[in-house]
This record gives structure tokens, C-alpha cells and sequence, in this order.
């Protein structure tokens, strides 16, 4: 499956190889971290339960160890980043438009917690976008083991209400013509937020105006939004889910989209 970028260092790897990992060891007298492969493997459990078919997988490792000759193989640096493909249950409504993704992350070393993110790829295109990020909310200390089922039960509910989101989010967002003025709106709105660097602000607006794919030639939020995802094809894994969440929410904000979804299903 495409889409997952690695610029610093990361390596792509099979799940295979989570499983042939030594057990991770403690950073400090609380640190408790589990295994990359027992994250996944509750995650599909829990996707599994919520109607969720997983396609297609792929998995990122970050590895680092200490730089010192004394502490050679003290390992600094253990991040897991993934993401799947899925697919939901008839019932859920979807447009057509999108394919549904979850991204996730997992650190042994203590750089952040566990935690899941809600995405979509256009399929006419590989580029991705994410919407939500929710923490698993369990940092890796004593009875991990005993409450990470639950936090991911809660975590997947929380998914798969975005997801729905999402899907009426693609409609919201064809619907809704842009002028100029809103365009630069928009643009300088998610600049301010810190979703986008400066350098990038350019190229943004420039593929906005002509786009790769044919099917983004138009004028509304639809297109800015998969202009701006071309862009992110240019960041590390971690750092386009976050910006084009973060675009998510401006967008989101700016178009009232929650009381718009509430006019629709009423």
C-alpha cells in the first residue's frame, strides 16, 4: 500500500519483522513499553469488533542507538509508525470518493504515546489526508497491558464517528465555491495555525490553480483541500498527518461543517 513517507531515517518493514523484535526494554523505574506487535495486533482486534475489514498494511520502524562506545547497544530511539487500509461494514454511508485510512504510532522509548489518526486517500489519486488524531491516552507505565484494550475500544468508537464525518465531509466540501478572497482566507488562516510552513505557501496556490488531476480542477473547498495534500507529499510521515489535520479543522471551522452535517441528516 502507498502513502507512507519516510524522510528521517525511518525503514519500511513487514509485520514479520515487529515479531522478531527483542521485547522492549524499560527507560526508567516506571516505564513499562510494550511491543510494536501487540499495538497492531489489539488494534486489528478492536477494528475487527467495530466491522472493519483491514486491506491492505503498512509499517514504518525508527531505530536509533546511543552514539556512545560504552552504550553501543543501548537502543535510544524505537518508533513504530503504521497505517491501514479499511474497509467498513454496508451499512455506513459513504460517497464514493474516498478510501478510509488508519494511521497510528507507537513509541518503546518514551517520545510519545500510542495513539491512532482517521484519514482518507481520494481514489484517483495516492495523496493522503487525515482529519482526526485521537491518543490511545495511556502513557507505557505499570498495568499497560490491563487498560489498553479498553482505550482502544473507546479510541476505535471515537474513529469510526469520524469516519462518517469524513465521508459527509467530501460532499460539504464540493459543495462549497470558493472566491478568491476566500481561497487567501483559507490559506493565511492555516499559515497563522502553523498547518503549513511559509516556503510552501506558493507551490500550494499554484496547484490549487492547476492541479495534477484533472478531477481537482475546480474551485471550492474539494479541490484546495487535495491541492494542499500534494504539497504534504513532501513531509515524513508524522508530519503530513498533523498538518493536514490541522487543515481539516480550519477548513471545518471556517465552513461551519458541523452544523452543515447536522442539516443534512436531520
Amino acid at each position: 500500500m502507498k502513502g507512507l513517507m519516510n524522510h528521517c531515517g525511518a525503514k519500511i518493514v513487514t509485520r514479520g519483522d515487529l515479531s522478531s523484535l527483542n521485547d522492549p526494554q524499560p527507560m526508567s523505574r516506571t516505564h513499562n513499553p510494550i511491543r510494536h506487535d501487540y499495538f497492531v495486533d489489539i488494534l486489528k482486534e478492536h477494528l475487527a469488533d467495530a466491522g472493519y475489514e483491514v486491506e491492505g498494511e503498512t509499517y514504518s520502524l525508527l531505530r536509533r542507538y546511543s552514539k556512545k562506545k560504552k552504550q553501543a547497544a543501548l537502543l535510544t530511539t524505537d518508533n513504530l509508525f503504521g497505517m491501514f487500509e479499511v474497509n467498513p461494514s454496508d451499512g455506513d454511508y459513504k460517497s464514493g470518493e474516498l478510501a478510509q485510512l488508519v494511521g497510528f504510532r507507537n513509541s518503546s522509548t518514551m517520545h510519545f504515546r500510542a495513539g491512532i489518526g482517521c484519514g482518507n486517500r481520494a481514489f484517483v489519486c495516492d495523496n493522503l489526508c487525515f482529519s482526526a488524531d485521537i491518543v490511545v491516552g495511556r502513557k507505557h507505565t505499570e498495568h499497560i497491558k490491563r487498560d489498553l484494550p479498553e482505550l482502544m475500544k473507546n479510541a476505535i468508537l471515537e474513529m469510526k464517528m469520524e469516519f462518517l464525518r469524513s465521508e459527509h465531509r467530501v460532499d460539504i466540501y464540493k459543495e462549497t465555491d470558493l472566491t478568491t478572497v476566500d481561497m487567501h482566507h483559507i490559506v493565511m488562516t492555516t499559515l497563522s495555525a502553523g498547518h503549513i510552513p511559509s516556503s510552501c505557501i506558493s507551490k500550494w496556490v499554484k496547484l490549487y490553480r492547476n492541479p495534477t488531476h484533472e478531477e481537482f480542477r475546480r474551485k471550492d473547498c474539494w479541490g484546495l483541500q487535495n491541492a494542499f495534500t500534494e504539497v504534504a507529499k513532501m513531509w515524513n510521515f508524522p508530519v503530513m498527518q498533523k498538518r493536514t489535520s490541522g487543515l481539516s479543522k480550519v477548513m471545518d471551522n471556517l465552513i461551519k461543517l458541523d452544523d452543515r452535517i447536522k442539516e443534512r441528516i436531520a
